[in-house]
């Protein structure tokens, strides 16, 4: 029995594909990329209503980094500014407030279901500059350390703990 294959898609069809495919072909002009649904107008007002009552990792773990590239691929800065808003608005505050008071260990492990991977970052990173602060101020450490989020610092400076230092911890 011989099957009749056919290498192409009648014209209007709808195929979801990988992200990074989906560039590829539209750079070719192959392709028309449509947001998800939960990049629409209807996220976006519930965005702007309030970001940080949204579970966005129940829509994409990489909500922010997918959202910022399609916007940019597709050149909606409505979208941009959306996203935008909402990361570095209520919902930035909330993830700083939880990771500097360091809540128990169960609280902040669900606190951080409901974040995606860059909210993770920067809460981890939150948590770490809090416990490296803790630590300096309890004189268990002699060595303040800046935030790897921050990079490589310039210029000289360092070396041993001053008295001027240990002045500043009380």
């Amino acid at each position: 029995m011989q099957q009749n294959v056919n290498n192409t898609l009648p014209e209007q069809s709808r195929v979801d594909l990988p992200f990074w495919l989906g560039q590829e072909l539209l750079r070719f002009n192959s392709v028309q990329i449509e947001l998800p649904k939960f990049y629409g107008n209807k996220m976006r007002d519930e965005m702007r209503a309030g970001a940080v009552a949204i579970n966005l990792r129940e829509f994409s773990f990489f909500f922010f980094e997918v959202g910022i590239r399609l916007a940019i691929v597709l050149k909606d800065r409505d979208l941009l500014q959306h996203l935008r808003q909402a990361f570095l608005g209520e919902r930035y505050r909330k993830i700083m407030v939880r990771a500097l008071s360091q809540g128990s260990q169960d609280d902040l492990a669900d606190f951080s279901q409901t974040l995606t991977s860059s909210e993770i970052a920067i809460f981890r990173a939150g948590l770490i500059a809090t416990q490296n602060l803790h630590a300096w101020r309890s004189l268990e450490s002699t060595v303040l350390k800046g935030s790897r989020l921050l990079g490589a610092r310039r210029g000289g400076g360092g070396g041993s703990d001053s008295h001027a230092a240990k002045k500043a911890r009380s």
